[in-house]
């Protein structure tokens, strides 16, 4: 490992504790380096613009803006940062919105510990990554889907 290749994360997380938590399992890899960290969805959206992260780190129920839109106005604004979403939401319809506004990773909060770190490695290759379990096969569904509307249910039904 090239420790002078540091991955810049900024975390986004409401929970203090699971933020700390996820500090302390990207701590464990010595070419991760956390240079920001947001308890919101605006201060997320500011702290990426801002800094310029490789990798937005954030929970979807996410107060003031919540993960789905962060996803998409970081979008909008262009930013170069790959987001992979941590969220205790695993259901089928919030991956695949995650997905279409631009999400590149998803891990489920229960198997952090295990798939976190690889997710990282993935969007940074570039690549799409599904935590297991996961369904793979809502990668291809999202390459097939065009159905954008449900994005917009998802955030206004919380």
């Amino acid at each position: 490992m090239d420790s002078t290749i540091m991955t810049r994360i900024v975390l986004a997380e409401d929970h203090f504790v699971m933020r700390q938590k996820l500090k302390q399992l990207l701590a464990s890899r010595g070419d991760v380096v956390v240079v920001g960290e947001a308890a919101d969805g605006e201060e997320a959206l500011r702290l990426t613009l801002e800094l310029q992260p490789d990798v937005l780190l954030t929970d979807l129920s996410m107060p003031r803006l919540h993960g789905l839109e962060l996803t998409l106005r970081l979008q909008a604004e262009h930013s170069a940062a790959r987001v992979v979403i941590v969220s205790v939401t695993t259901e089928e319809p919030y991956v695949l919105a995650a997905l279409r506004n631009g999400a590149q990773g998803y891990v489920g909060k229960d198997s952090c510990r295990q798939y976190l770190l690889p997710a990282i490695e993935a969007v940074q290759s570039g690549q799409q990554y599904l935590a297991p379990p996961l369904d793979p096969n809502l990668l291809v569904r999202y390459r097939e889907s065009t159905d954008s509307a449900k994005v917009e249910k998802l955030v206004a039904s919380e």
